[in-house]
């Protein structure tokens, strides 16, 4: 971001969702890991952008400074949200795999059935969010490759995300999973050994 031009304010069609903050699970709501957001155009890239903001909707966030976070009941009704991670939990980011409403069979079939944590649709309304219980496997980078030939992206820490309340149907419930075990088997096959790879790195 290099000038004010390449972020010029586009507006972003507010979400019909907006007021559903408290389909964020409880758990979640009760840690001082919050800030608020904007979307803004980045004219370079051609995409918007999500920047975490303070409480006050004007300063930025650092996804790394948890000086700069809040409790939720200072940011609940702001228009966006941002949650920070901070290794007690780790979100699963999956971009474009809504169509017409539609989720991609690998998404549901792989993630989301199997995992039955926290599910939201994001801001976009053409991706997901998964949320569970814990840290990330150590050595886990934050972008893998699985067998099916998808990527996904990982967090459990120094990133947030724009949660939304949007609950995917019934998964509105934040569980435990061992993750170990999960991406092992999701992995590409040449990747085994107690230790998962960083395929592609932070």
């Amino acid at each position: 971001m290099n000038s004010n031009n390449e972020n010029k304010s586009i507006p972003f069609t507010k979400p019909e969702y907006a007021g559903r903050n408290f389909s964020i699970p409880f758990e979640l709501r009760k840690l001082r890991q919050w800030g608020t957001a904007k979307v803004v155009w980045n004219q370079d890239k051609g995409k918007y952008e999500k920047l975490p903001l303070q409480a006050d909707e004007i300063t930025l966030a650092k996804s790394n400074g948890s000086r700069t976070w809040t409790e939720f009941h200072n940011v609940r009704n702001a228009e966006f949200l941002s949650f920070f991670f901070n290794y007690n939990h780790t979100g699963m980011d999956f971009d474009h795999v809504i169509h017409d409403g539609t989720v991609e069979d690998w998404v549901l079939d792989d993630f989301v059935r199997p995992v039955g944590s926290y599910t939201e649709i994001s801001i976009s309304g053409t991706g997901l969010h998964i949320v569970v219980k814990g840290p990330k496997p150590r050595g886990l980078g934050s972008k893998i490759l699985l067998k099916n030939g998808h990527s996904i992206e990982i967090y459990d820490h120094e990133r947030f995300f724009l949660l939304t309340g949007n609950v995917y149907e019934n998964y509105g419930e934040l569980k435990d999973l061992d993750q170990e075990s999960f991406f092992r088997d999701y992995l590409k096959e040449e990747y085994t050994g107690t230790e998962l790879p960083r395929e592609i790195g932070d």
